[in-house]
């Protein structure tokens, strides 16, 4: 012997049929992994994909939740037929168009909340079980915007312009709170979407915080945080079976009621949240919309028609349209044709059309 190891064969490397398995299974975890971060990638940005024809309202609002990972809460009462075929379009934009074609309101809530097991009681609310009144958020306004798709913060207030036209929780947001309670500094900060923050029942605390251009739900957490409450995010859509209840109407076309009176002195308070350029702006409005509402019904007819008329409101109503004809059924599209040249007559004649 000359003392060394003998030397052991090379292993053979194994045939390529016993690799096939493993490269199918290496391939399919892969492409599990990639479709998984895509999901997630959409979830988290809120992009729908979908094509449906005249498909059910519940099963299209399934298919967005499996989507964008999103709670969407439906009125028992909301019904009707989908048709779509969007690719990657934000969630906002999709219910928009759920809700023109299923003649639903859409909502982007934030409740606030001390006790978690309260949201259930708004659950059940905004599906119609019970009502608003009966719930743990009696401060939620089911009809306070006034408009399908939401409309702008303060339920009809005049402290929120026309350009608020999507709910965005990068909206940023500049608040001076000086001992506001947490309904106010909730409703102040739905001022800058399409979206309703409302703060469970119960004792209201003081917040005191000065915001300047805070992402929206970045401002959230500081109020929530400050108040010591948490706070999640739901959307709803609603049956829209019409408009604003009497209380709201209250006043109208006379001496303001109560209610009229109660809601001038709210809105006083929220203009005083504002930093000082955007109330001087806020006032302006509120000050155009009282003058509106002074004006005899012909006086009132023109300056709708002189809005209606602005090159950017067309654009804006022309582009809407144009977008709900493409995700329609023949007939909706039919309907839709017919009501675009209803405005668009209506504006040649220098007339509000009649909506």
């Amino acid at each position: 012997m000359n003392g060394r190891t003998p030397s052991r064969p090379a292993a053979k490397a194994p045939p390529l049929s016993a690799k096939k398995p493993l490269i199918i299974l290496a391939a399919v975890v892969l492409s599990l992994g990639a479709y998984g971060a895509q999901l997630a990638y959409r979830a988290s940005k809120d992009l729908v994909t979908l094509n449906v024809q005249n498909a059910d309202l519940a099963k299209v609002v399934r298919s967005v939740r499996w989507q964008t990972w999103e709670k969407i809460v439906v009125d028992k009462d909301a019904k009707g037929t989908v048709t779509l075929d969007v690719r990657r379009m934000p969630l906002d934009r999709v219910l928009q168009l759920i809700s023109d074609q299923t003649q639903t309101r859409w909502t982007k809530i934030y409740p606030v909340y001390l006790r978690k097991n309260s949201l259930a009681s708004l659950d059940r609310a905004l599906r119609g079980e019970i009502k608003f009144t009966e719930s743990s958020y009696t401060n939620f306004q089911s009809r306070g915007f006034g408009m399908r798709g939401g409309g702008p913060g303060f339920g009809g207030t005049g402290l929120a312009g026309p350009e608020l036209s999507s709910t965005n929780q990068h909206d940023l947001v500049s608040l001076v709170l000086s001992n506001k309670d947490l309904t106010i500094s909730a409703r102040a900060l739905s001022r800058v979407s399409r979206a309703q923050v409302v703060p469970e029942n119960g004792i209201q605390p003081k917040i005191n915080l000065e915001l300047q251009d805070v992402p929206f739900e970045e401002a959230l957490d500081k109020i929530t945080s400050q108040a010591h409450r948490s706070w999640t995010r739901l959307y709803a859509i609603q049956a829209n079976t019409g408009g604003p209840g009497g209380a709201m109407m209250a006043g109208r076309g006379g001496a303001p009621g109560a209610e009229m009176q109660r809601r001038r002195g709210g809105n006083d308070e929220l203009l005083d949240t504002l930093p000082p350029e955007e109330r001087e702006k806020a006032e302006q409005r509120r000050q155009e919309r009282d003058a509106l509402a002074n004006l005899t019904p012909e006086q009132r007819q023109q300056v709708m028609s002189e809005r209606m008329n602005n090159p950017e409101m067309q654009q804006r109503a022309d582009q809407r349209m144009s977008s709900n004809i493409r995700n329609s059924t023949p007939e909706q599209r039919n309907e839709n044709y017919k009501r675009m040249a209803q405005m668009r007559k209506a504006r040649a004649a220098g007339k509000a059309p009649a909506r």
